[in-house]
């Protein structure tokens, strides 16, 4: 009779023993709101990256410029939204519309306005949430360019 090594009979054990109830498991995690969940997060992921790295490269061009001003705004940049935890910045970024009711460009002071939206109908919760994870990657990524 042939004996399998210590790891791989632990390995088997663990994942074997019917008490994990894959089954179960399968059931629940393969169901519709939570695929689409994964669905959802990997896309904003993608997102925020891809945005987050565009930023950053900016960011970090920013950084090495010849202009102290330039230079200066992007320290700043990268200093407050890494010194920033992400749910902190998610948080605000996703209740703007108790904050501010519409989101407004005209000229100040004399009641001309050119438009005016809603803040909830323009920021969405999954565009705070990409918005979010943009500024949060750019700080990070432009660390990594400069």
């Amino acid at each position: 009779m042939r004996r399998h090594s210590s790891w791989t009979g632990r390995a088997y054990s663990i994942l074997a023993n019917p008490r994990w109830g894959w089954i179960v498991f399968a059931q629940w995690f393969l169901s519709a709101p939570v695929l689409l969940g994964l669905a959802r997060t990997l896309l904003l992921t993608a997102l925020g990256t891809v945005f987050g790295f565009i930023l950053g490269a900016a960011l970090a061009l920013a950084r090495v410029s010849r202009s102290p001003l330039l230079a200066r705004l992007s320290w700043s940049y990268v200093w407050l939204f890494r010194s920033i935890p992400l749910i902190v910045l998610l948080l605000p970024l996703n209740n703007l519309g108790y904050l501010y009711e519409t989101v407004s460009v005209g000229v100040p002071f004399t009641g001309i306005n050119f438009f005016s939206y809603s803040t909830t109908e323009l920021i969405s919760p999954f565009v705070a949430a990409v918005l979010g994870l943009t500024l949060n990657q750019a700080a990070f990524s432009s660390e990594i360019k400069a």
